[in-house]
């Protein structure tokens, strides 16, 4: 049985969300939707189209053929309610308005969020969105789905009280059972 999976990409460069999307792209059993649009970097065809320092460790520019269905299919079945096997935001901090746009959406379906942010604080705790009134009352997704974050420190824990919370304190608080540590990886072939 073939899974539908709907990724949620960036148009620009994310080691992190790149990396696992390559990784998804090999799976044989996997009916791939990129949403909202394709992830052009990698394609060999753009290479001098993007400004990349090292062309991203090996990530970049190494795909010729296209494994993915159009981000024009993905928007349908999204508009027509259909469902996916999961959908995976690669990083939240760039794709909180798609999943504002189409929240009633996504509560019916099994959802995953990346936060490959070069900072300890997990989405929406940092600094920038302090400034932001509306952050006050977007979703809090790692309490809900599964939360994956680079960079996880005791800081993480004191930004979810906008570092009043002593770092002795923070130290001695778990983070919620959702939030999991990931990291970069290399593909095996690029060694």
């Amino acid at each position: 049985m073939r899974v539908k999976v709907l990724y949620i990409v960036n148009a620009v460069a994310d080691y992190l969300s790149d990396s696992f999307l390559l990784g998804l792209m090999k799976l044989e059993d996997i009916d791939l939707f990129l949403y909202p649009g394709d992830k052009e970097i990698l394609y060999a065809e753009n290479k001098g189209k993007f400004n990349v320092y090292g062309s991203g460790f090996t990530l970049y520019f190494g795909l010729n053929d296209r494994e993915s269905h159009s981000a024009y299919e993905a928007e349908s079945m999204i508009l027509n309610g259909e469902r996916f096997d999961l959908i995976i935001f690669s990083n939240i901090h760039h794709q909180f308005g798609i999943y504002l746009q189409h929240e009633a959406y996504f509560k019916k379906q099994r959802l995953v969020f990346f936060d490959g942010a070069d900072h300890h604080s997990l989405f929406p705790y940092s600094g920038k969105y302090w400034r932001k009134p509306w952050s006050s009352i977007f979703p809090r997704l790692h309490r809900r789905y599964p939360y994956y974050k680079r960079e996880i420190t005791p800081d993480t824990v004191r930004y979810l009280s906008y570092l009043i919370m002593p770092r002795n304190v923070a130290n001695k608080i778990n983070l919620h059972k959702n939030v999991r540590t990931i990291s970069f990886s290399i593909h095996e072939e690029k060694m």
